[in-house]
């Protein structure tokens, strides 16, 4: 046995008074935990004592407070471990911070952390038609979110969060990294448009300073800021420019290294709305003129300086952005790490030499288009399937002998869904939208796809498929980047230019409002059994 000194935080909101320290010695092993401390010193000296606790096996996160100044579970934390971090040999407990204390060691959880949750609407979003058996998800997808489903919701990132002391509204580490969970899940039907309301929030993931306080304080290694990183690079691969620049802030940003060197702040600001003289960015540069002036007047900054930046970035590093952006991006989950067992089991899924032919019955073929222009709000950015198309792939252990081979009824796309826009598509706008694509863009024409090489991508199951695409009378080059399970799931996307197929995007409002002419395709499938 051994003494331990606590020094809890107390607040009673029925007295009336200030929060107050209150202190109490008990005797336990060093290997037991702080929540054992708090509880004998309840149980001896003060019954009063408000503590939230229930499994004492971190599991179900309600024991969360501040110890030592740092968030963590208190069933979690030892009290010689708690003690050696002690300056004083005083093991001070507090409630959580970023969220009102209802009494003592105890926070209302629901008016901000649950409240938050809530709002990235935290349920699987199914697609439709459902299977009539289960869905099948390749393993690394699984694999993929098995990081934030191992959050338990305790609040620890929330309570340490930089941005949430600053602005109360942010949506918090917590709450996206479950909007991850679901965005990285394959069977959700809305990953587009929970990235675009994420981007758009003015509160959203852009808010977020990588301040790195939420990696340290989660006792589950779910990294939320690493999350809210992969939900801004996703948003970037759909191409989702938001109203907050936080997309825009983050491409000047990796451009601004490129050009100099080092950071050259003075540009940040005006290339994060679109350069010197673009029209977004003149109200800003006209709002931070009392600050560069008096950077002037105490010679913290030189004309010079601000307006031309003496380092130039060299050819070494000019190579290392080439050489990484010419490489298909991968990222890896260290999260799960070691051998897994099924691993070779699960393989036996996909024969290599086998032809598979897949259909609507076994997965989409989509097709996403953005609005563009200067009246581009008023429109809809749109997801359409083709309903009627058929898919031959040929698998094998050498690249260079897989094909994938794509034909697809251009007169049999239907809207799927509306994004954006003054008010939501109903059944008329998307009849009326299914009919220009049929009389004026796609012309009922038939589209085929051939794969003609096919190159390993950055991991095993990647692969940059190249072919010709056909549309009508018109045939161009175009790659996919195919991605396959090793349980039998598969995945393609391209990206094409409408024009190079003769097709001119649609507008409107004298071409205020317009289909941008890049559109992304994209083919998810399972493999049925060979």
């Amino acid at each position: 046995m051994a003494k331990f000194r606590l020094r809890l935080r107390r607040f009673d909101p029925e007295s009336g008074g200030a929060p107050y320290w209150d202190e109490h010695t008990v005797e336990l092993e060093p290997h037991r935990s702080v929540l054992e401390a708090i509880l004998q010193a309840k149980g001896r000296f003060d019954g009063s004592i408000g503590i939230r606790c229930s499994c004492r096996a971190a599991i179900c996160g309600s024991c969360g407070v501040r110890i030592n100044g740092q968030p963590g579970l208190a069933c979690h934390t030892h009290l010689d471990a708690a003690l050696a971090r002690s300056p004083d040999k005083v093991i001070v407990v507090e409630p959580m911070g970023n969220m009102p204390v209802i009494k003592d060691l105890i926070v209302d959880m629901d008016a901000v952390h649950w409240k938050k949750v809530r709002s990235v609407t935290p349920w699987l979003i199914a697609k439709e038609p459902v299977p009539e058996r289960e869905y099948l998800v390749d393993r690394e997808a699984m694999v993929d979110v098995t990081q934030t489903m191992a959050c338990i919701q305790c609040g620890a990132c929330v309570s340490d969060c930089l941005a949430m002391e600053v602005d109360a509204d942010f949506t918090g580490p917590a709450a996206l990294a479950k909007a991850y969970r679901f965005v990285g899940d394959p069977r959700d039907d809305e990953h587009y448009e929970r990235l675009n309301y994420l981007a758009e929030d003015p509160d959203g993931m852009y808010t977020c300073t990588h301040c790195f306080k939420c990696v340290d304080a989660c006792p589950k290694d779910v990294n939320p800021m690493g999350q809210i990183m992969r939900l801004r690079r996703l948003a970037g691969d759909h191409q989702i420019e938001d109203r907050n620049n936080g997309s825009r802030h983050e491409h000047a940003f990796v451009n601004n290294i490129r050009r100099n060197g080092l950071l050259h702040e003075a540009d940040l600001l005006p290339d994060s709305y679109g350069g010197k003289f673009h029209p977004r960015a003149v109200p800003e540069l006209l709002s931070s003129l009392p600050v560069v002036m008096r950077g002037l007047l105490r010679r913290k900054i030189t004309p010079t300086k601000a307006l031309l930046h003496p380092h130039k970035a060299s050819k070494e590093l000019r190579a290392i952005f080439d050489e990484i952006e010419s490489e298909p991006r991968y990222e890896l989950n260290l999260y799960v790490s070691g051998d897994d067992k099924d691993n070779e089991q699960a393989t036996v899924a996909i024969s290599h030499g086998a032809i598979y032919t897949l259909g609507p019955a076994d997965g989409t073929l989509a097709v996403r288009t953005k609005r563009a222009g200067a009246a581009a709000k008023a429109g809809h950015d749109l997801l359409l399937h083709v309903t009627r198309w058929e898919a031959s792939v040929e698998l094998a252990e050498d690249p260079a002998k897989v094909r994938l081979d794509l034909t697809a009824d251009a007169s049999s796309l239907r809207v799927r869904k509306g994004t954006g826009g003054m008010q939501p598509l109903d059944a008329d706008d998307k009849q009326n939208i299914q009919q220009t694509i049929d009389d004026e863009v796609l012309l009922r024409r038939r589209i085929e796809f051939h794969s003609t090489a096919v190159r390993r991508g950055a991991r095993d199951s990647q692969l940059s498929v190249e072919g010709e695409l056909t549309l009508g009378e018109t045939t161009n080059a175009v790659a996919f980047d195919l991605t396959l399970g090793t349980s039998g799931g598969l995945s393609a996307r391209a990206v094409l230019t409408q024009s190079n197929w003769g097709i001119e995007p649609y507008t409107a409002l004298f071409g205020a409002l317009k289909v941008a002419d890049d559109v992304v395709v994209e083919l998810k499938a399972s493999l049925p059994a060979s």
